[in-house]
């Protein structure tokens, strides 16, 4: 599934993690030869595909306003949408089968006055340049 989907957009990875708690995309991480880490998602459904091209401008809108890492996606397909890992860990997920949020780690001191902060930068963004991605 995922590893012949990436194979096919010229990545050839180890998958080494699975993650099924998203509703509109298979998640894997894999390593590539070289040992850095990828995110694959892979649609769950065929209207997903349709919408991934506005994620994709989305991203590239919020790149240069947000002070966050953002993912840049190497392949952006609609079978397949790949990046590298980002830094960091997660802070929290989604349980697959209870579909709580939860934590799962401690949030470092800064936390919270930072996303306050990619909150109000997300709120700077123009109406109509937000519009215009789709």
């Amino acid at each position: 599934m995922t590893v012949e989907v990436a194979r096919r957009h010229g990545l050839e990875l180890r998958i080494e993690e699975v993650d099924e708690t998203g509703w509109d995309f298979r998640v894997r991480h894999g390593a590539d030869s070289q040992g850095r880490w990828w995110v694959l998602r892979e649609p769950r459904r065929p209207e997903v595909s349709s919408r991934i091209p506005i994620e994709a401008r989305v991203l590239e809108l919020l790149r240069p306003r947000l002070d966050v890492e953002l993912p840049r996606w190497e392949v952006c397909a609609p079978d397949l949408v790949a990046y590298r890992r980002l830094g960091g860990a997660p802070l929290a997920d989604e349980d697959p089968v209870t579909l709580p949020y939860r934590w799962t780690g401690t949030a470092p001191d800064d936390y919270f006055g930072a996303l306050g902060a990619t909150i109000a930068e997300l709120h700077r963004v123009p109406i109509d340049a937000a519009a215009a991605t789709g």
